[in-house]
């Protein structure tokens, strides 16, 4: 696999910046209901985003490689890391990273030694399991931007310089490129994705109509496949059959073990730009343009995009579970998680009100979605209001009025709705008498504070047929309310100097009541903020300081904080100043000395200004 950008080291920078895309569109724990509509077309099961790692805002978010034990490793080139993700991490952070200068690639060898592709550096590093610093690199010709290792650890480079490439081997643990080194494109070919098989062969892709292919322990091309366009990208089936990502011609073609040529070309998404092999043959493939991921069945030929809005994806690798993992790299550069699904419900009947828990299945063990997987629950041609709950695959409704049998279904993130089942009502009783509800609470009296209103009121004569259960004040203007369980509460956010008056209203089991007489009319004041201003004068050999306060009351204590000329810091004066009954003070004292000033209360909340008296 490789990145659809051949770039040169002068470009990346610039490329990283230039490649925005719209946020991904991320749903809240519930959502209103509204309607009627028409429900989204549901299948019965189908592919979601599950969850979403972020990588940072910086970087291009390069081709993933899948660990035999299905850790992802994702470089980050421009951001100057390889992403690590533990098997089973499908959101929040990463789980680790390797430092690495601009890597483009990284593959594994059988002892679990990463190989990371530094594109500025043109070198291969190796870093040994675990740890962060390189064991050793190997320098390469040009600018590496894909490499793979087959089944006895020699390793396969392709590089790039701007006007040509070339493809190097590595022999198993060597420190230096094989004498060997194969210029097998002209010096305008870009060599692309590498890829190898279980027997050990190699082929590699190219930005003009080939892929060339070498045995095992050769160092020549054995065997030139033709017909392609733009095999960016490349994987082996179970049978050997090659798979080659044409990304100029938007689809997968498909190459018979020892074949030369395609004998199936599938259309996948616009610009695709890698792809991946899963567990179960099928193949994904990340298309850049159109922001999607395609599937594509070798058996029948054919291909579907599974999700869409995932933008400007990349890369792509398929864990051994079925658990996609795809690079993004719009405004936001992510990782997302995705997986197939299908849908339940339990309890499958119930009467209006009821809890029911609907349930996305088929998911691999130990793998839950996050708060964004469910967009929204349709019940019949209703979306309702839902909640995820944390830690499981599932989310809670409250069932709607309605009655008959209902179909549910589940709008997915990534574009695609499941069928959760169909919903039975139980049958309506008859209704009981008519219940009388409370009279209305009475006394409501109010008094302001700052922006606020304290409430308090008495309980209504009669509760009716329930007893009182909540209460709800209402202020006006603004119509802020306050739901409690006892006779008063307070209001905030208010607006200072507006009037307001209070309703209040009580809740039974028989509904709501009247609202009681308005209360009287209150009107919020922010309070005086404290605050001491001096001035300074000097008369001989006697300092005197003045001040004015505001906020204090008859009586409040300041004291005085003095530097001389020469000392370091100020100290604290003797003095206990009394400020008067019209919030103001004086102070003085014998000194010669140049001398700075100023007040503070004991408590030191509030100072005064400074003043320099000279001598």
């Amino acid at each position: 696999m490789t990145s659809i950008r051949p770039a040169i080291p002068t470009a990346i920078a610039a490329l990283a910046v230039a490649l925005i895309a719209p946020a991904a569109n991320l749903a809240g724990p519930a959502q209103a209901t509204v309607g009627p509509r028409t429900a989204p077309t549901a299948l019965a099961t189908a592919y979601a985003i599950i969850g979403t790692i972020p990588l940072g805002q910086t970087g291009f978010a390069e081709n993933p490689y899948v660990s035999a034990d299905d850790t992802v490793y994702v470089p980050t080139q421009g951001a100057n890391f390889v992403a690590v993700i533990n098997p089973g991490t499908t959101s929040g952070q990463m789980d680790d990273s390797i430092p690495a200068l601009y890597p483009r690639a990284v593959a594994l060898s059988r002892d679990d030694t990463v190989f990371v592709a530094e594109y500025a550096n043109q070198t291969v590093k190796a870093f040994s399991p675990g740890s962060k610093t390189a064991a050793y690199s190997v320098t390469v010709p040009n600018f590496p931007q894909a490499l793979a290792v087959n089944s006895d650890d020699t390793m396969i480079v392709s590089s790039y310089n701007g006007s040509g490439g070339s493809v190097s081997l590595i022999a198993p643990n060597a420190q230096t490129v094989a004498a060997s080194v194969l210029t097998i494109f002209g010096s305008s070919k870009n060599p692309a994705g590498v890829t190898t098989d279980d027997t050990g062969n190699f082929y590699i892709g190219s930005d003009d109509t080939t892929v060339k292919f070498i045995a095992l322990n050769a160092t020549t091309v054995s065997r030139t496949i033709t017909g392609l366009n733009l095999p960016v990208s490349l994987g082996v089936g179970s049978d050997d059959s090659l798979y080659a990502l044409s990304r100029g011609a938007n689809a997968l073609q498909i190459i018979p073990s020892g074949a030369t040529t395609p004998i199936n070309s599938v259309t996948v998404g616009s610009a695709p730009v890698s792809m991946d092999v899963g567990p179960t043959g099928a193949i994904f493939t990340a298309n850049y343009s159109s922001g999607s991921i395609s599937r594509v069945d070798p058996t029948t030929g054919t291909g579907t995009t599974i999700l869409t809005g995932v933008p400007q994806t990349h890369g792509i690798v398929v864990t051994s579970t079925g658990v996609i993992y795809a690079t993004t790299n719009g405004a936001l550069k992510n990782v997302v998680a995705a997986a197939e699904v299908s849908g339940g419900v339990s309890p499958t009947n119930a009467s209006a009100g009821a809890a029911v828990t609907l349930t996305l299945t088929g998911l691999p063990a130990g793998i839950v979605i996050d708060d964004s997987t469910v967009q929204s629950v349709w019940w019949g041609d209703d979306t309702v209001a839902f909640t995820t709950n944390a830690g499981t695959n599932t989310v809670s409704v409250n069932v709607p009025a309605g009655s008959g049998s209902v179909p549910l279904v589940l709008s997915l993130n990534g574009g695609n709705a499941i069928t959760a089942g169909t919903f039975t009502y139980d049958p309506i009783p008859p209704p009981p008498p008519a219940p009388i509800p409370a009279s209305a609470p009475l006394n409501v009296e109010a008094s302001a504070g700052d922006a606020s209103a304290s409430v308090s009121w008495v309980a209504p004569t009669s509760p009716g047929s329930f007893p009182v259960t909540n209460y709800q004040a209402s202020a006006s203007p603004g119509g802020q309310s306050c739901l409690t369980t006892t006779t008063s509460c307070t209001f905030t956010g208010l607006t200072n100097g507006a009037a307001y008056t209070f309703t209040v209203r009580a809740l039974t089991g028989a509904g709501w009541s009247a609202s009681s007489v308005p209360s009287n009319a209150v009107t919020p004041e922010a309070p005086v903020r404290a605050s001491i201003t001096i001035t300074g004068a000097r008369s001989g050999g006697v300092i005197s300081v003045s001040g004015t306060t505001t906020g204090f009351g008859m009586g409040g204590i300041v004291t005085p904080w003095l530097r001389f000329a020469g000392d370091p810091d100020f100290s604290q004066g003797a003095a206990q100043i009394v400020v008067d009954q019209s919030g103001d003070f004086t102070w003085s004292r014998s000194t010669r000395k140049t001398v700075s000033v100023y007040v503070q209360t004991p408590d030191a909340s509030i100072t005064s200004n400074r003043v320099r008296i000279r001598r």
